[in-house]
Formats: structure tokens, sequence, C-alpha cells
């Protein structure tokens, strides 16, 4: 009856200067460009063929739906699970130049590993899609693959050299952002959650929802303040940030509570190794 909740992007992995689905997804768009010439003078495509990441950020998630349909439409879901999973296993960061599989917080990691113990259901409840978390699940923070709340995009059941595939098709089905994150975790879950993990204003009716369950809950907001050791930014935060104080709930600073961001060291598959020293500083 233990539930956890944790947001994703920013959450348990860098979400800068793209999300790792982003980061996909512009890859996908790069490699396909030369079967589309015209999409050099559209927009967004043109952004990410020209490395415009100002322009892109500016546009935020109005940017991923077209380009995400443009390079996943007709494509089995199958297909398209492997393709993102090789992504994850084979890519760097860019500008942390660290392997996708090498960027969960160690802290988060840690956090997750101690709640099991303690017999928590831990639950990844992101706007990202729902296929593509469950592979950041598994592949990166060791969690089952339905244990992901995410947005979901939409479908037709076709046979394909006689097996039924779920084939991907133009628009999106449900958001998972906001107020939806709550209802969301309440109709897969069956539980109000009592621990809740976010970072930014998308985050703030799962954190509330949380705090309002009966007896003890635990909310914690995640403050990107480190430009040394990763990002330093506020955008998007300023609601969540507001109501944690307001609220008391309690803000983890990275440059302040995360003595380890990130792992040091990753075995030859590039999975993290685990540490000697716990990895957050409780004040």
């Amino acid at each position: 009856e233990r539930v956890a909740v944790f947001d994703n992007d920013g959450t348990l992995l860098p979400e800068k200067p793209f999300a790792l689905q982003e980061a996909f997804v512009h890859n996908r768009v790069r490699s396909q460009a030369g079967a589309h010439p015209e999409w050099a003078n559209q927009e967004p495509f043109n952004l990410v063929l020209a490395g415009d990441e100002a322009r892109l950020q500016a546009l935020g998630i109005r940017s991923l739906g077209p380009l995400a349909q443009a390079v996943q439409t007709g494509i089995p879901q199958a297909d398209l699970d492997a393709a993102a999973r090789a992504f994850i296993l084979a890519g760097r960061h860019p500008r942390l130049n660290k392997p996708w599989t090498g960027l969960l917080y160690q802290p988060m990691r840690e956090l997750i590993r101690f709640l099991e113990s303690r017999d928590f259901a831990v639950w990844i409840v992101s706007g990202g899609s729902t296929e593509f978390v469950r592979i950041i699940a598994t592949d990166i923070a060791s969690l089952p693959s339905h244990q992901v709340i995410g947005s979901t995009g939409r479908y037709r059941l076709e046979e394909r050299a006689g097996v039924l595939e779920l084939v991907r098709v133009a628009g999106t089905g449900a958001l998972n952002v906001g107020p939806f994150k709550a209802v969301h975790i309440s109709l897969a879950t069956g539980r109000r959650p009592i621990i809740a993990v976010g970072n930014s204003d998308g985050d703030l009716e799962m954190l509330r929802f949380a705090e309002s369950a009966n007896g003890t809950s635990l909310v914690l907001v995640v403050d990107h303040d480190d430009a040394a050791r990763e990002f330093a930014y506020r955008e998007g935060a300023d609601r969540v940030l507001a109501t944690a104080a307001a609220r008391n709930w309690r803000v983890v600073s990275i440059a302040r509570d995360f003595a380890t961001v990130f792992a040091p060291l990753t075995n030859a598959s590039g999975a993290i190794m685990p540490t000697a020293s716990d990895s957050m500083v409780v004040h």
C-alpha cells in the first residue's frame, strides 16, 4: 500500500539542454533528413538540423509533437522501442559527456533503492511517452516497466508478417502533465502516494496530491542550482518553488545536498556501479 512517485525529466535525469526523449527524437530527425529535403525550410525541423538549441528550448514541448509524429508515425511500437533502447545504451549526453545510462542522479538511485527496501512501490510519473519512459525505468532506473505513468500515443492494431503489431498513428492520446498526473496516478495505482518528488510547475498537482494523504507524507522538490556539476536554472519552476516555501516542503538543492550528482564509475555495459558512500547530505 506504500506508493512513492517520481517525476522523470529534471527529477531523476537531467533535462537540459533537452530531455532524453527529445534528444532521441532529434537524432531520428537528423538521421532521416536526407529523405525529407522539405524539412530544411520547415520549423521546427530546420531548428533541429541547424542545432538551434535556443529556439527549440523557447518552443518547448510544442516542438516535440510534430517532430515525434514525423519520425514515428506508421512504425510498429516494438521497432521504436528497439531504436530507443539502442540510442540510450550507445549514446552520451552532449554537455555532461556521460553515457545516458549513467545519468540517473545518484541520490535518487539510493532513495529509490531505500524505499523499495521498505516495501514501497516506486512509480515514475512523467510527461514523456509511456513507452519511452518504460525503457528508462528498466535500463536506467532498474524499475519494473509497468510502474510507469506517462503520456500516451495513438495506435492501430495491424497484422504484419502474420503477427499483430501495435503501430503508431498520428495524434496524441492522453497527456500526463499538470493535474492529469494526479488523476492518472489514482487510476493506475488505486492509491494516493505518500511520497512525491518533482522539480517543475508541471509536478505541482502531483506533489499536492501526495501531501493530502492521510497521515505522514513527504514532498521533495529538486532545485537545479549547480552549474558546475549539472545545470543551474529555475525557469518553469517558479510556482512549485513558491508553493514549497509556503507549504514547508523540503527543497533539495543539488549544490548543497548532493555530495555526488552522478556515480563516477560504470561497468562494461554502461550501468552504474554501486558506490560506498551515501550521496545526499541531510541538513
